[in-house]
This record gives C-alpha cells, structure tokens and sequence, in this order.
C-alpha cells in the first residue's frame, strides 16, 4: 500500500456553462470511479465523506464557511526546490495565485460505465471567479464557448492493487486547480463538446516518509491560521503512514 499526493488532471468539453445569479458557473471538476490515461482507477469511497465531515480546518469546514479556493494552475517544482519545500508548497492554496472560490462540490452518479463495470461518479463544482487577473482570465475562458476548460484535484491517496488493477482511494483533498492540461477524460465545461481531450502532463511520484512529515512539521515555526490548516492536515497525514506505508506526492 502507498500513499500519494496527487495532482490528477482532468478535462472536457466546448459547451456553454450553466451560471446563476451570484456569478458562479457550474463545472466539473472531475470524476471518479474512473481510469485516468495510465490506467490508474480512481475510487469513489471515502470522498463523500470527505466532503461532508471534518473539524475547523478540514475541506468540508472551509466548503461549508465559503472559505475553499483554488490556483491558476498547480504550483511548480522550482529548480533547486527539494521534495519536502515543493510538498510543502502544494499543501496551502496561495490567495496571490487563486484564480476561482469554490462554492459547492456534488458527486453525481451517472450511466457510463467503466471498462471494470463501474459507474463514473462526477465531481460537479460551483465556482466563482475571483477579482483578479486570475479570475478574469477564468471567467473569459469559462464564457467562450469555443475555449476548453480544465480543472484538477490536489489531494492525498493511498495506491493499492485489487486484483491486478492500480487503483487510488482519496484520503485528504487539498483543492482543486485551474490547469490547462487533462488526464481523466471528463472535467470541466459540461460534455456534448465538439471534442474530448485525454492528454496528461508528466507524472512524477515524490516519496514522502515519517520523517518527510516531521520536517514538514518542524518547517511550521510561527503559529498563524495558514500553519495551522498545514499543521492539521500534516497531522491527519502522519496517521495514514509508516515505514511499511511511504506516502507520495504527485503532480
């Protein structure tokens, strides 16, 4: 069993978003019970769960206080950065750089079936664009309906093998991100689009161990509400691994 950090890339559609009164569109964000384009299965379980419970700094509190948002794309790997900064750097949500709130997330079930016999489960998303040049360029690109939009999930799993297939189970979502390049097959402006993208970027595993969190941890000298959503997430983390479970970061 591993633990991973992912950033699973996701992305459909040319088709005109559904709005509503207070500026947000409704996109999606991504799916589940779905295969991504290395044949990795991504689970349903646990992520309503997810969404719907968990204390003051978990992504179902921030969901519920209007308080989730999103970048303009994922942070990068600066050269020089090692695997703990760059880990480091994915576990907050940078207001510089955010590009959308995120108002609501829904798990819809649908009829397409995966090749295993599984049902997809979208992850639907109502966003708003935020008030800079993040945003703006966002709600541009969400408004043309010959622009394609693409989002993507930041979150932890665990890697396991059921029966010969490679399969993820989400354990701690971070957000999810504006990007311009997709992995799973459905994500974004809603389908019926005049084309179907299913490229991904490069992916890259970074082992994070024990003593990854500790230095991690040690890394949140100065007590302020950003370290303490770190701290909390960092201690949820250091009970899913051990040295017999590593845990990965991926991007």
């Amino acid at each position: 069993m591993q633990v991973l950090f992912s950033n699973s890339l996701n992305k459909i559609g040319n088709n005109k978003v559904e709005t509503r009164e207070d500026g947000a569109y409704k996109v999606i964000l991504g799916a589940l019970n779905a295969f991504n384009v290395h044949n990795e299965f991504y689970l349903v379980d646990g992520v309503k769960n997810l969404l719907q419970s968990g204390g003051y700094h978990s992504l179902a509190s921030k969901l519920q206080r209007g308080l989730l948002k999103g970048e303009c794309r994922h942070p990068f790997k600066e050269p020089g950065m090692s695997d703990s900064s760059f880990v480091n750097r994915n576990l907050i949500v940078d207001n510089g750089s955010a590009s959308h709130h995120i108002l609501e997330v829904l798990l819809e079930e649908t009829n397409q079936v995966e090749s295993n016999g599984s049902k997809v489960v979208l992850i639907w998303g109502w966003i708003k664009p935020t008030d800079n040049e993040h945003g703006r360029a966002l709600k541009a690109d969400l408004e043309d309906e010959n622009v394609n939009v693409a989002f993507s999930i930041r979150c932890f799993s665990v890697l396991r093998n059921i029966n010969g297939l490679a399969c993820r189970y989400i354990t701690n979502i971070v957000t999810w991100d504006w990007v311009d390049n997709p992995g799973i097959a459905r994500a974004v402006k809603p389908a019926t689009s005049k084309s179907s993208l299913t490229t991904e970027n490069a992916v890259h595993d970074v082992v994070i161990t024990s003593d990854m969190i500790d230095e991690l941890k040690d890394q949140q000298s100065s007590v302020t509400t950003e370290n303490s959503d770190t701290m909390s997430l960092l201690n949820s983390l250091g009970k899913k691994v051990s040295k017999e479970a590593p845990l990965y970061k991926r991007w």
